[in-house]
């Protein structure tokens, strides 16, 4: 089969089996894929599904689609979509799947993407041949793909800290070795690193390619330090909290919920606007570059290993707060 042969069956056979990777444990299920296109194959799961978990810690998975004659395995990297039109009409070509999302409504929605597939076909003629591979897509190593990848942890960690500032404005109290792990998190991961690798850069990067300084760069770059201030007020009225102060509970509760806002909008309009002008000009070239700066920057500003240890925080953290909500 060619490439195009390839997506006619996959359309045609749309129920598969998936398999992940959960630890060191397999893990495999049936789907019923959306489509297959020529940017990727799409799925969708729900946020608060297993596989859903499993993708973020490792995007590798394999599918196999099967006809009464043929069988068609596909290896790929998952990645996750945000792409409001594509949930609208996902939802309005399976009107069943909102009553599965339940209380959490349309947000727990997940829609990823397999894209870097390698393709191999079996059928009962060609089982004692040796097996060949097609590539249906070529990975290409986005920087702008790893921001999105880390807003989602990001976005995450803004639920959890929502949850966390909620419990603190009606009870009054909160777990502080909780709460000195989130801002760990917001300092170490988001700031020195993820934003990090924007402003020393992505943003010289798309200054070179002409997009204006005082344009859409300057209005994150004003984001990121009115970030770096509520940060800097949740952390004074954190060591004042652990003193007793009757006040600071609240002056916590409000820097946290003025930070959530504005992170919330500011990775709305990267992810949107900003990531789609990089990719409209950034050239592979430099997009592969940028990748490979960046995961220099991540070593060096939070070390080996340490981005596996806020991934588990951040499941922790989820455990705790968000588990059915």
């Amino acid at each position: 089969m060619n490439r195009d042969e390839i997506l006619e069956f996959l359309n045609a056979n749309p129920g598969c089996h998936l398999a992940t990777v959960e630890g060191d444990q397999p893990r495999v299920r049936g789907m019923f894929m959306y489509r297959a296109d020529e940017k990727g194959i799409i799925f969708h799961t729900g946020a608060f599904k297993s596989l859903y978990s499993q993708l973020r810690n490792n995007k590798n998975v394999e599918a196999c689609f099967n006809s009464p004659e043929t069988q068609v395995r596909v290896a790929g990297v998952a990645e996750v979509l945000r792409d409001e039109g594509l949930k609208k009409e996902i939802f309005e070509a399976r009107p069943w799947l909102k009553p599965l999302m339940g209380q959490q409504g349309e947000d727990a929605l997940i829609v990823f993407r397999l894209t870097g597939c390698v393709v191999s076909v079996w059928t009962m003629e060609t089982n004692l041949e040796r097996t060949t591979y097609v590539n249906l897509y070529e990975v290409i190593m986005k920087a702008t793909q790893q921001l999105k990848d880390e807003h989602e942890g990001l976005l995450l960690m803004l639920r959890i800290l929502g949850e966390v500032s909620r419990q603190l404005q009606a009870e009054g109290h909160m777990e502080n070795e909780h709460f000195e792990s989130i801002l760990e998190f917001l300092k170490v991961f988001v700031d020195k690193c993820h934003h990090g690798k924007e402003e020393e850069l992505l943003f010289p990067a798309l200054m070179h390619v002409g997009i204006p300084q005082d344009g859409p760069i300057a209005v994150m770059l004003f984001e990121h330090e009115m970030g770096r201030k509520y940060i800097r007020m949740m952390t004074d009225a954190f060591e004042r909290y652990k003193l007793r102060d009757a006040s600071a509970a609240s002056t916590i509760a409000q820097n946290a919920r003025d930070y959530i806002e504005l992170l919330t909008d500011h990775i709305d309009k990267e992810n949107n606007i900003l990531f789609a002008m990089a990719d409209d000009r950034l050239s592979e070239k430099t997009q592969e570059e940028l990748f490979e700066g960046f995961e220099k920057i991540e070593t060096a500003r939070i070390g080996t290993g340490k981005h596996q240890e806020f991934h588990d925080l951040l499941h922790r953290l989820s455990d705790i707060y968000l588990k059915g909500k």
